[in-house]
């Protein structure tokens, strides 16, 4: 059973009730905030953060996100979970629209796009702990952010804690991949795509032009992919 936060006095323990009255099948219930989500473009895991065990190992896994804080975690949990042939209740949760970074992580594996290695936690001090094996300096950004905002360059473990803590933001954490420019591209049916090259401002690792960036209109760069 994955539902509910662990810090919520008032969460029902189910896996004692289904374990005391369905006799024959063991029962377990892992909070939302225990998940831990790895996205690479070669592997995806979903796992108890406390013990690194697979949810894969359990015959049926039921999700009940009822708070709607947390759909993005359900979706990727779903998606996993389908993956491999894995029972569980319920698949509504398939029908999130990814607006959320690490749900559109779990599309670009899906469909062979590349993308940074990538991880996630609403527990923000898992979510550091493991980050580390990324190397420093590496990136925190906002699940739901756009336009550059709340995307940090962390350089040590401190400094990912403080950004961490500070807010009810909850991050995931990327490989920084250094680079003098990137590409906004417009796809309008047969028309020529609109290119737009971004370059960050000194001292910055956002190419965003809503962050200080410069952005110029390019005919080339999708001659590179």
């Amino acid at each position: 059973m994955l539902a509910g936060i662990s810090n919520n006095e008032r969460s029902t323990p189910y896996d004692k009730y289904f374990s005391q009255h369905i006799k024959g099948y063991h029962f377990k219930q892992i909070y939302l905030d225990q998940l831990m989500v790895e996205l690479s473009p070669k592997e995806f895991k979903v796992s108890d953060s406390r013990s690194g065990e697979l949810i894969l190992d359990y015959d049926m896994v039921m999700i009940r996100e009822y708070g709607g804080h947390f759909l993005d975690l359900a979706f990727v949990v779903a998606r996993y979970l389908k993956s491999h042939n894995i029972h569980f209740f319920n698949h509504n949760y398939l029908t999130y629209r990814p607006v959320s970074k690490i749900a559109q992580a779990v599309l670009f594996y899906e469909r062979g796009i590349n993308f940074p290695v990538t991880y996630f936690s609403l527990n923000g001090e898992s979510l550091a702990g493991k980050a580390e094996g990324l190397g420093y300096p590496y990136i925190l950004k906002d699940r739901l952010g756009m336009h550059g905002s709340d995307n940090h360059l962390v350089r040590t473990k401190d400094e990912a804690l403080a950004v961490l803590r500070g807010s009810g933001i909850k991050f995931i954490a990327q490989e920084f991949l250094p680079n003098t420019h990137d590409y906004r591209i417009l796809l309008m049916g047969a028309r020529e795509p609109l290119q737009i090259k971004r370059t960050a401002a000194a001292g910055s690792h956002l190419n965003n032009t809503s962050q200080g960036g410069t952005g110029q209109l390019s005919k080339n760069c999708l001659s590179r992919f």
